[in-house]
């Protein structure tokens, strides 16, 4: 027959299975959105450099730094409601495994680890979206304003170049 501290642990240890849960889950939506930013910048920065180097049309090259710009914003602004998710969770579980583990008579135990706040600003998920669109604006600034579109005379289609 289970008493009600029984009980009670069993109850614990379903609500920190599901706290756990969440937290591998998000974890791998993090870790999803990451490698879709990365694809997605590769892909953009591929096409600005066929583009600048086979046909220069500045106002493509602006749309392509453009799209560059909202993407990484938007990237870096889910991947910054995730971080606050996870911020939220982590507490929770390592309480919840404290209380748990002081019920058994157990050596508590973190069961998640926090990132001291000191060196948090350097995470990649923090930095790098921010980071990207800063590089997408240096690259539409040099496109619109100092970029040379005037190639006359090179002739690209027979793989000599003269000028």
């Amino acid at each position: 027959m289970k008493t009600r501290n029984d009980k009670d642990i069993v109850a614990l240890q379903s609500k920190l299975s599901t706290i756990l849960a969440q937290i591998r889950h998000e974890n791998e939506l993090l870790n999803h959105r990451l490698t879709w930013m990365w694809t997605l910048q590769g892909l953009l920065f591929a096409a600005l450099g066929v583009l600048l180097s086979a046909h220069p049309e500045r106002f493509v090259a602006l749309i392509l730094c453009l799209v560059g710009i909202v993407s990484c914003i938007l990237i870096g602004y889910s991947l910054l409601i995730g971080i606050r998710v996870l911020d939220i969770l982590n507490p929770h579980a390592n309480q919840l495994s404290d209380v748990i583990n002081s019920k058994l008579g157990l050596t508590p135990e973190p069961l998640t680890s926090v990132t001291p706040r000191v060196w948090s600003f350097l995470l990649p998920w923090k930095t790098l979206p921010w980071f990207l669109a800063f590089i997408w604006l240096v690259l539409g600034i040099y496109v619109a304003f100092w970029f040379d579109i005037d190639l006359t005379g090179l002739c690209i289609w027979s793989g000599q170049v003269s000028v």
